[in-house]
């Protein structure tokens, strides 16, 4: 796929199928009240990649502004899968 048009929304599409993964990963949590079998550490390190990953936009692409803020809605997810996995954890 070459047609940059088209390239130029797969940051955001990506993002919208990751996040779409952790919110259902959030409601079974919040459905079933338990975490079991998450690791706070392993999202983490997923919340670590896409700060690094902001960044990087922020840096290099300073016009994909739509990349940043759908980069930014995945790291306040993140969170708030790794504060509900402590919630549960406890």
């Amino acid at each position: 796929m070459n047609n940059k048009q088209l390239v130029m929304y797969s940051p955001i599409v990506s993002m919208v199928l990751l996040e779409g993964g952790n919110v259902l990963q959030l409601c079974k949590m919040w459905t079933y009240h338990t975490s079991e079998g998450q690791s706070a550490w392993g999202w983490l390190s997923v919340n670590i990649a896409l700060m690094l990953w902001w960044n990087w936009y922020r840096v290099f692409a300073p016009d994909q502004r739509h990349a940043r803020i759908a980069t930014g809605l995945g790291i306040c997810i993140n969170w708030c899968l790794i504060l509900t996995i402590l919630h549960f954890g406890r």
